[in-house]
């Protein structure tokens, strides 16, 4: 859910734009376990981060709430490791259900004591088993302390797998926190996986009449038979708009025979919980406090969705990066001579630093949008780096490029241009790029040289090898600041309203649309490659 557990605005109640929400899933949970039997509530991870609440208040509504839903269990997702153990482990402290994750190591560590490597549910003569994975590439796209180890999920579900056989248990549920890719994996290479209930990818699948603008990109649940039991893949898209729901039946031999169900749309037909109002009505005061003041305001529409800053460039992405490279500029020393007009003519960040945030129509930006916008609120770096190495970070950008699990990694960018292949392998996908000039007096873009040193400003997430930025750690130098992205955010939409910045072709793919293109044919957030 990411910290989405306040239910919507007045507004949007008055349009019947209103999904999601703690309150309506709490009705749809007591409503499921009063009418059916063998009921387990279970959660893929990354509660954590996401809007106001969790940036204010950190776990403790995550905490109240969840254990006032009726969870069985949870596996952890990278979010969780974002303000490192001390923040995870009170957490978990105060839940009332188990957390599961079978392949974290976390010996000699808090965390060591406080998750499971399976669990069993017991139903009558039936016995359930729950695993948990969380994608080995949190020790990156997070804040873990090094002796936390994530470890590779097939190979450790297999032994998990195994293990279970032998005592004769047969009906075995995956909690994945991998996204839909790594779980379609696991179906096609771990043997005895009934069911995976997927988080990280954010994927909507679905079968049938679609309930809202969601386009799924597979069916509800997927399914693949590679070995004799067919293995299920469900997720329910993101932020709480649905509840996914899985019937499934086993034989004696733990054999799934049938199987049924959809994400549930949370809109206005669902009456919220009333108990669950009273709860969220007792932090959502203190959250508003924070959240009211006005920053500025927009002309245009603002896209900062995970699938759009994920995957082309967005009108969020420029924002945020010129604003980067407004900040270097109005408070940093140039570094060499009176020709420079800025201590950094580049700004890159990554997509997964773009917290979904949309503004669909003109208007106010509050201190709320802000902590959306950058929620993490990282230390600005600028680093000297070489043509060659930044070169590298931007094939580093679209490697394993994927329009149905879209990574984090991917840079938003602001005085560059740059121009991808996708059909081109790894580390060959980059086709241009052009550098905007800092040793000038009229700043212009240049073809990049890979003996030539470049000023970059980014976060310190990016300049200490976040995402596999590992090239990055290569700089020439590394001028450290304390001003933070959450500040200059700020700072930026105070000094630049009304915001009009749309797209610029920043980021083209070989053979998409122009610009003008794609904006005589409406899509105003898209860049889209239509290949």
């Amino acid at each position: 859910m990411n910290s989405n557990f306040d239910e919507c605005s007045a507004e949007e109640i008055e349009q019947n734009a209103c999904w999601g929400g703690a309150a309506k899933i709490k009705a749809v949970v007591d409503h499921v376990k009063a009418n059916n039997k063998n009921v387990l509530l279970l959660d893929a991870g990354d509660q954590f981060q996401g809007t106001l609440w969790y940036t204010i208040l950190r776990y403790r509504p995550i905490a109240e709430i969840m254990n006032n839903l009726g969870y069985d269990a949870m596996t952890l997702g990278n979010h969780e490791f974002d303000n490192r153990l001390n923040g995870l482990v009170p957490f978990i402290k105060n839940l009332t259900f188990p957390v599961v994750s079978t392949n974290i190591i976390a010996e000699g560590t808090e965390l060591e004591n406080l998750i499971k490597e399976r669990l069993l549910f017991n139903f009558g003569n039936d016995t359930i088993a729950v695993l948990g994975v969380i994608t080995p590439e949190t020790a990156t796209l997070s804040n873990p302390e090094k002796s936390v180890i994530f470890e590779d999920e097939t190979v450790i579900l297999k032994d998990a797998v195994t293990s279970l056989q032998q005592e004769g248990i047969n009906k075995i549920i995956v909690l994945s926190h991998s996204g839909l890719l790594k779980d379609r994996d696991i179906c096609k290479n771990v043997p005895g996986v009934d069911v995976i209930v997927g988080g990280h990818s954010h994927a909507f699948l679905y079968t049938g009449e679609l309930p809202s603008v969601e386009v799924p990109v597979g069916p509800y649940p997927e399914v693949y038979t590679e070995f004799e039991n067919p293995c299920l893949v469900v997720q329910s898209y993101q932020f709480g708009k649905y509840l996914g729901k899985l019937q499934v039946e086993f034989n004696d031999e733990g054999i799934l025979t049938s199987w049924s169900g959809q994400p549930i749309l949370l809109d206005n037909q669902i009456k919220p919980d009333k108990e669950m109002e009273i709860i969220i009505d007792k932090y959502h005061n203190e959250v508003e406090i924070y959240g009211q003041e006005i920053v500025g305001y927009t002309d245009v529409y603002i896209d900062g969705r995970s699938t759009s800053c994920r995957l082309s460039e967005c009108n969020l992405g420029n924002m945020l990066t010129d604003s980067l490279v407004s900040w270097a500029t109005n408070n940093m020393q140039h570094f060499a001579n009176s020709e420079q007009w800025t201590a950094a003519s580049v700004g890159i960040l990554n997509g997964g630093a773009i917290r979904n945030f949309i503004k669909d129509k003109p208007g106010q930006l509050t201190m709320k949008d802000m902590y959306t916008i950058a929620p993490f609120d990282k230390p600005i770096i600028i680093l000297r780096l070489y043509g060659s190495d930044l070169l590298a970070a931007f094939e580093h950008s679209v490697s394993n490029y994927s329009e149905v699990s879209p990574h984090g990694k991917f840079l938003q960018v602001s005085g560059i241009r740059v121009v991808y292949d996708l059909t081109k392998p790894n580390g060959n996908r980059v086709q241009s790029i052009q550098i905007r000039c800092q040793n000038c007096t009229l700043p212009k873009y240049e073809e990049l040289k890979k003996d030539a040193i470049y000023n970059v400003a980014m976060s310190n997430y990016m300049a200490d090898g976040g995402d596999s930025y590992t090239v990055l750690q290569n700089a020439v130098e590394r001028i450290t600041t304390e001003y933070g992205e959450l500040k200059n955010a700020v700072d930026y939409f105070k000094t630049h309203s009304p915001i009009t910045l749309g797209l610029e072709n920043r980021i083209l793919f070989k053979n998409s649309l122009s610009l003008e293109q794609i904006c005589s044919d409406d899509s105003m957030f898209y860049n889209d490659k239509r290949h």
